[in-house]
């Protein structure tokens, strides 16, 4: 089957951010994702994409001490993140123009937002703390903080009693 058009230009566009982020990620290309482990946790940064050549991304966290058809603890599009409030969040990348600009912008997203968000793991107690008076995501306004996978985060990682 042949790819196509759009299809070479995500794939193009995934490859070139995955080379930008080795070794600290691996890239696994089979499932068009560059994966970081760090003690319990696994950070993921996926790609996603449609006919029509427009890329998503989404970011995600799994933990290692829950059973594996639950241990997603957070996953978001790249875009809630950042302190932008898009209602689309695909990019089209089948211009090598467009296709240039859109991989400025993702890094530049993977450096600001997700790579903080992900350090913020290394410190269990304090995330622990933060994401059960506001989620996760204290910018998007409670966006996160009643959902499945926070509850489950809380659940496996509670907050201390004495703060």
């Amino acid at each position: 089957m042949a790819v196509s058009e759009a299809e070479q230009a995500r794939q193009q566009t995934i490859q070139i951010i995955a080379e930008r982020y080795q070794p600290l990620f691996k890239y696994l290309k089979s499932k068009k994702c560059l994966r970081q482990k760090s003690g319990d946790f696994t950070f993921d940064i996926s790609f996603t994409g449609s006919k029509y050549g427009e890329l998503r991304v989404f970011v995600s966290v799994e933990t290692s001490i829950a059973p594996p058809d639950a241990n997603c603890i957070f996953i978001s599009p790249l875009v809630n993140l950042t302190r932008k409030y898009k209602k689309i969040d695909s990019y089209h990348v089948i211009t090598i123009s467009e296709r240039e600009r859109v991989i400025e912008e993702i890094c530049r997203y993977i450096d600001e937002y997700v790579l903080p968000f992900f350090a913020r793991f290394e410190q269990i107690e304090v995330l622990s703390q933060e994401v059960s008076k506001q989620g996760f995501l204290p910018h998007r306004k409670n966006w996160d903080r009643f959902s499945l996978t926070t509850k489950r985060f809380l659940e496996l990682y509670p907050p201390s009693a004495s703060s």
